[in-house]
């Protein structure tokens, strides 16, 4: 026995027990059926079920290629895949960019040989997702025309207009303006018809749309390269934030929203939008790697009624202006940051307590700031504060100035806007 050569069983000495050898085989056996997940992971019929499943619940039946219902139960049971990637057990952070780096805005025209004009806030609002989430495409979608275009680019309809086509990286992608959805209602509003644009914007391209009214204030290549196809936030309110997301190209989440838009809109302002979006937003999430919804800090910390505009928008006139403190008057030198008498602007990292009085927002948990009523169109009056300037962020007086003042900063070193400067500067 001394010389017997063991065998499978035969782990260790000879003489070891027999329950001990059992339980060596126990584990040798579990550590294999692990092994053979990491090899044959467990998630083809998952997945399939959980998008067979979503797939009928927000889009009807609608066949991947052809993008019209299905009156054929059989043809709609072979055809239940669309041309997307096929979704995995969990969303795989690997440093690849699953959303490309790349912003999308809208701005339509009810006449497209109408003036193309861009105030401060708008061309604030390109640049921070330039100098933040440092974009290499920015797409402006519109259905201006070519002469639109041409006094937009020339500098006719003002600075800011003129600055945002300067934008690197800037490019202007023709979309139509539709005037009624597939179900035949017309589209009522302009707001509305953006709504439609910027989804067949986005559609192909991929990458993080935007109004107008939102600033980026961190850097978005975290929730980029997290794996996840598409991402919403919530806003104040049962449903989710339309103006702003992220997509991959050719995701489910824009393919069934554009869906949902021209079969469901009913000519009011939210079914088509916020409603339809929290919608198949929420069908998608049990398709792993496939929908991510954030909550309303990331996206929409504050809302868009009286009280939360004045929280974002009105000057504590009990904290000291910024530019006061470094001895700056309007008429001084300092006006233009990219000159030898330049005013030395402090930093300010975000969350630090001692920077932060009473009345201050911290933003350190956003990563947008979607800037509701900042052109009052509710038509109540926030005291103190008219328009967006150079001026009212580099002050900090506010809880929107100092959200955007980085921004403001970086423009004002590279000599891109004047401490005087208009919100509409000619």
């Amino acid at each position: 026995m001394a010389n017997q050569r063991p065998g499978l069983l035969d782990i260790g000495p000879p003489r070891r027990s027999t329950r001990r050898r059992w339980s060596y085989l126990a584990a040798f056996i579990g550590i294999m059926f692990i092994l053979s997940l990491l090899i044959h992971p467990t998630t083809n019929s998952y997945a399939k079920s959980a998008y067979d499943t979503v797939k009928g619940k927000v889009t009807g039946g609608i066949s991947s290629s052809s993008g019209t219902h299905s009156s054929d139960s059989a043809a709609s049971k072979t055809n239940t895949r669309p041309d997307t990637s096929k979704p995995t057990r969990h969303p795989i952070n690997d440093g690849s960019d699953t959303i490309p780096n790349i912003a999308h805005f809208v701005y339509g025209l009810k006449d497209p040989n109408a003036d193309l004009h861009f105030n401060f806030f708008h061309y604030l609002s390109a640049y921070s997702a330039w100098y933040h989430a440092k974009v290499h495409t920015l797409y402006l979608h519109t259905n201006a025309g070519e002469e639109a275009l041409r006094r937009a680019r020339s500098g006719e309809m003002g600075k800011w207009t003129k600055a945002i086509f300067d934008l690197p990286g800037f490019k202007v992608n023709y979309v139509e303006a539709p005037t009624h959805a597939n179900n035949g209602v017309k589209i009522a509003f302009m707001a509305g018809v953006s709504d439609f644009m910027r989804v067949d914007g986005m559609l192909d391209i991929g990458g993080f749309y935007i109004d107008f009214d939102v600033f980026v204030l961190r850097d978005l290549s975290p929730l980029r390269k997290s794996g996840f196809r598409a991402i919403a936030g919530r806003q104040m309110g049962p449903n989710y934030n339309s103006g702003t997301f992220m997509a991959a190209p050719n995701s489910l989440f824009i393919k069934n929203w554009q869906h949902l838009m021209q079969t469901k809109y009913d000519g009011t302002w939210e079914r088509h939008s916020t409603i339809g979006m929290r919608e198949v937003a929420t069908a998608l999430v049990p398709i792993p790697g496939e929908m991510l919804v954030l909550d309303q800090d990331a996206f929409a910390p504050l809302g868009w009624d009286e009280n939360q505009s004045v929280e974002i928008f009105a000057p504590h006139n009990g904290t000291e202006p910024l530019l006061k403190t470094l001895g700056w008057k309007p008429g001084m030198d300092g006006e233009v940051g990219d000159g030898p008498l330049a005013l030395d602007l402090p930093v300010f990292v975000e969350g630090d307590e001692s920077d932060r009085p009473f009345w201050a927002r911290d933003w350190s948990a956003s990563y947008l700031l979607h800037a509701f009523q900042i052109e009052r169109s509710s038509g109540w009056h926030v005291d103190g504060f008219d328009h967006l300037t150079p001026k009212y962020a580099l002050d900090r007086q506010s809880n929107a100035a100092r959200a955007v003042y980085p921004i403001v900063r970086d423009m004002y070193y590279r000599g891109l806007v004047k401490i005087t400067d208009r919100h509409d500067e000619p």
